[in-house]
């Protein structure tokens, strides 16, 4: 099987999240999405890709030959997986309609001092089925945040202003930062599937979705794991106290204000980018 080169093609090489998807009925490769800062490629390849521990798609560097072929952009000729490569460079300003909201997401996830809780967010946001759907979902159907990228501009306001609040320490700050990015995960699943599902199970489908996560996340930091988990909606994290986590409080004050600013009368939606509305 011969590959159309174009001419003088030389081989380049980006930053991205890998999706790999099933090989060819012939046998000969697989084919691969690309998720990078530049956009979405499309690329065949031989080479063996390490699957990430996580289920998400795997970051990693990619070494890529653009293809003459309608097909595919690229020929996949090497990738070197990195675990905690930084979402700054792989979050694309195609994914969300609303200008700005994926490079200020990213720089927050990347405020994250804990390792193991920053990959957790970044991953999250790397789901096969939220690397495009979490951005380009509503936050509700018909209350705040009712347009596409509704979700990912809400979740944006509530973590930014839990990351600019006084007089918490780090650990908290972690903490709020990766639950109001989020709190409202399981939205993708009700408003961006097929058979969409009850907005109001969304906490429970978003713990369930996280678990996979969580269960790295508790080896690796068990007692971050415990917090975010009971934040999530899931079982209470062992301490000595009888009282609920106080950051999901403070977390769920601005999630209130996010949404009681969104409803007022003098806030404007903003205005679609992308052609033809969601952009699948």
């Amino acid at each position: 099987m011969l590959i159309e080169l174009p001419p003088l093609a030389t081989v380049q090489e980006y930053d991205v999240a890998i999706e790999v998807l099933d090989a060819f009925s012939d046998g000969l490769g697989r084919y691969c999405r690309l998720y990078s800062q530049v956009g979405l490629m499309h690329a065949k390849s031989w080479i063996p890709i390490p699957p990430s521990p996580s289920g998400c798609l795997t970051r990693g560097k990619a070494t890529l030959l653009p293809l003459d072929d309608d097909r595919f952009d690229h020929l996949l000729m090497n990738f070197t997986r990195e675990l905690d490569l930084p979402v700054t460079t792989l979050f694309s300003s195609w994914w969300c309609p609303i200008e700005g909201v994926h490079a200020q997401t990213a720089a927050l996830i990347e405020q994250i001092e804990s390792i193991p809780l920053r990959r957790l967010v970044g991953d999250a946001l790397l789901h096969p089925h939220t690397v495009r759907a979490f951005w380009s979902s509503p936050a509700s159907k018909a209350h705040h945040h009712a347009y596409p990228g509704g979700l990912a501009l809400h979740s944006l306001e509530v973590a930014t202003m839990d990351a600019s609040a006084d007089r918490l320490t780090a650990y908290d700050r972690d903490l709020a930062i990766a639950f109001a990015l989020l709190h409202d995960y399981g939205k993708v699943w009700c408003y961006a599937s097929a058979q969409p599902i009850d907005a109001r199970d969304h906490e429970r489908i978003g713990l369930q979705k996280l678990r996979p996560l969580l269960a790295i996340l508790n080896v690796e930091a068990p007692d971050i794991a415990a917090a975010l988990e009971e934040l999530l909606g899931g079982k209470r994290a062992p301490r000595s106290s009888r009282y609920p986590l106080a950051i999901g409080r403070v977390v769920r004050a601005y999630d209130q204000m996010s949404c009681e600013m969104a409803m007022r009368p003098t806030t404007s939606q903003p205005t679609e980018t992308v052609e033809d509305g969601i952009p699948w």
